[in-house]
């Protein structure tokens, strides 16, 4: 509302407030409201006109066991349980060209993978990682770790602690979700790990057989990225998506992963963590 404010502004304001709204409300000075021209905030409250149009209206109405902050916030301390505010949810084209542009991805690193051989261009590409000095192996080790199914809880522990319920569920279920599958996409696509189809590789404490495509840790890491970042500003999703690159590169280095198992997991893990978007929806002003 906006302009002059009557008794029937406000009289409406307080219905809406009796049905559990929160109701925001700008009042401009103008004839029969002087001198409020602040922002009030009502939190489903039964308010009248006589609590702003009179200042000893306030000191009733405190003596009820209901406050009037400074920020001119009217809340309520009584026993009625506080209403509950409805997040609209909305579905993102973004997550539906993510889902599709993964897919095409992982379809075209699955494409040339030899169960018995790998390509000079891939085998260069793992030997530069492979070979880093082993100073680095301490903090990549750390890095690394952001892959782990571990992380999973964790994360939708610290996003439970933040009162955001549905963002902990979103990242349950795709971490584990992309955890189980990309168990699946091993056996349908056999390819043994590095040190079972090259020579001279150096293991950092990594497995030496196996099934090595689809990097489990990228996927999860990933998976929580898509998730969590309509959730985040920008600079911080920027951060998760190096720290989530950083966790392929650290599987390349240790020998756990050639380059094609790494950057088919992390299109599986967007694929995963944007259909679960699109399934349990986003806050509406992240669209």
């Amino acid at each position: 509302m906006s302009g002059s404010t009557n008794v029937p502004d406000v009289q409406r304001v307080a219905n809406l407030a009796r049905g559990g709204r929160d109701c925001t409300i700008y009042f401009l000075s103008g004839p029969g409201c002087p001198c409020l021209s602040d922002l009030y905030l009502i939190r489903g409250l039964a308010i009248d006109w006589q609590f702003f149009k009179y200042p000893e209206q306030q000191n009733k109405t405190a003596a009820r066991g209901e406050i009037w902050d400074r920020k001119n916030t009217f809340q309520s301390d009584s026993s009625a349980p506080a209403p509950k505010m409805q997040l609209n949810r909305s579905r993102r084209t973004y997550d539906i060209v993510m889902v599709l542009f993964a897919c095409g991805l992982l379809f075209l690193t699955a494409l040339p993978i030899d169960v018995n051989d790998v390509s000079a261009l891939e085998t260069r590409a793992f030997r530069l990682l492979n070979d880093l000095p082993e100073g680095l192996y301490r903090p990549l080790w750390v890095v690394m770790q952001l892959g782990n199914l571990v992380v999973v809880p964790i994360a939708a522990l610290v996003a439970l602690v933040l009162r955001r319920v549905r963002l902990a569920s979103s990242l349950t279920a795709a971490g584990l979700l992309v955890w189980w599958l990309a168990k699946v996409v091993k056996e349908f696509v056999p390819r043994g790990r590095p040190a079972e189809l090259l020579t001279d590789v150096v293991l950092r404490d990594a497995p030496a057989a196996g099934n090595g495509y689809i990097s489990g840790h990228a996927a999860v890491a990933f998976a929580l990225v898509a998730v969590a970042a309509p959730h985040m500003k920008r600079r911080f999703t920027g951060l998760a998506l190096v720290l989530a690159t950083f966790v392929c590169l650290a599987r390349v280095y240790v020998g756990a992963h050639l380059p094609l198992d790494v950057i088919g997991g992390a299109a599986f893990g967007l694929m995963i963590g944007s259909l679960v978007n699109l399934v349990m929806g986003i806050p509406a002003d992240r669209r």
